[in-house]
């Protein structure tokens, strides 16, 4: 008895039957059919789009593991990850990226984090956090790389650029370190608000202040504390002001002004004071005796009659000392001049010396 194939229906006689044409060619055009429709099947997949199976026959089981590169995706799933993911080799980006409990980490392929950025346990936003130890958890050196100087902003005070340490250097060379400098330019400092103080120790504060009822001194000193005022220098210290102007005057020491004193004879030369000139003694001169002995009868005078005259002298001529006393004596008649005598005597001086500087 005949049977028939499961697929395509092929009539199988049994070896009894008869061979008949017909019948086998029959079954040949069953199978120029079945090929006929494989073929046409098979064009149609292959003309269609290449993803683009609408009778469902490419399922993912029968996908072998990477047969398909993200080019064979679907649009869907291309566009997908396109609009939705960034790459791992690098892309851009857009919208915001959020870390939850996470930080951005760079290392050069060692797996250690050479640095991080992270949101720190207590809120602080930390940038260049390491995990080695031994820097105590810090990169060695953080670099702002900008065209212009970087900038710190706050809510409250805005923008402020940060200061290089070139920026650091030029400004605070415009001000005095605490050790001491030198500087150009007035300091001034307002009246009844600052002034100058020198710590001398417990008590011993002593100023430079504005004084007078309107400003119009200055104290050096505190009238207090400061036991004494002493101008420090090489030459001698003096005074500019008279008159409003800058004309020095020195100032006078104790040795600069001498007064001597004693007695001297007619034409002898008052003495100088050591380390003086003459233009800086000034003499006063009185009588001590108007002649040398009064009790010389061989220089009496004897008038029996006529006029006679007393004059006592007591002057210098230069330095030479005049002193004593001249006598005139005439005859009894009128105008009629007899002579006169000059008595030597002595004075006593007075010289003050005062030292000039000019």
């Amino acid at each position: 008895m005949a049977t028939y194939t499961n697929k395509i229906n092929l009539l199988k006689p049994a070896e009894t039957e008869k061979y008949d044409v017909n019948l086998r060619n029959d079954n040949w055009d069953k199978i120029d059919k079945a090929i006929g429709d494989t073929s046409d099947a098979l064009k149609k997949h292959r003309e269609l789009s290449p993803i683009d199976h609408p009778d469902g026959s490419v399922t993912t089981p029968k996908l072998r593991d990477k047969c398909v590169t993200p080019a064979k995706l679907s649009e869907e799933l291309n566009l997908k990850l396109k609009n939705d993911f960034v790459k791992r080799s690098g892309d851009t980006m857009q919208g915001n990226l959020t870390l939850n409990n996470s930080s951005i980490g760079f290392n050069n392929g060692t797996g250690i984090y050479d640095t991080k950025i992270r949101i720190a346990s207590n809120g602080n936003f930390d940038i260049g956090v390491t995990e080695d130890s031994a820097n105590k958890n810090a990169t060695s050196q953080l670099l702002l790389h900008s065209q212009n100087k970087p900038k710190w902003y706050n809510s409250a005070s805005g923008g402020k650029v940060l200061a290089t340490e070139e920026y650091v250097n030029t400004e605070t060379a415009k001000y005095l370190p605490l050790a001491g400098g030198t500087m150009k330019g007035d300091i001034t400092f307002k009246r009844n608000q600052s002034s100058i103080k020198l710590d001398g120790g417990p008590n011993k504060m002593h100023t430079i202040d504005v004084g007078g009822t309107s400003g119009e001194n200055l104290d050096i000193g505190n009238a207090k504390q400061t036991a004494e005022a002493n101008l420090c220098c090489y030459n001698r210290p003096g005074w500019y002001g008279k008159d409003k102007t800058n004309t020095f005057k020195p100032f006078l020491f104790d040795d600069d002004m001498v007064i001597t004193s004693g007695t001297i004879a007619h034409n002898q030369l008052l003495p100088i004071p050591e380390g003086f000139r003459e233009d800086e003694c000034h003499w006063i001169l009185t009588v001590a005796e108007s002649t040398l002995d009064l009790n010389d009868r061989n220089s009496t005078i004897h008038i029996e009659s006529g006029a006679f005259g007393v004059s006592v002298i007591c002057k210098r001529e230069g330095r030479k000392v005049k002193v004593g006393t001249q006598y005139h004596t005439g005859s009894g008649n009128v105008d009629y001049y007899r002579g006169l005598l000059f008595k030597p005597g002595t004075a006593n001086y007075v010289c003050i010396c005062r030292r000039r500087f000019q």
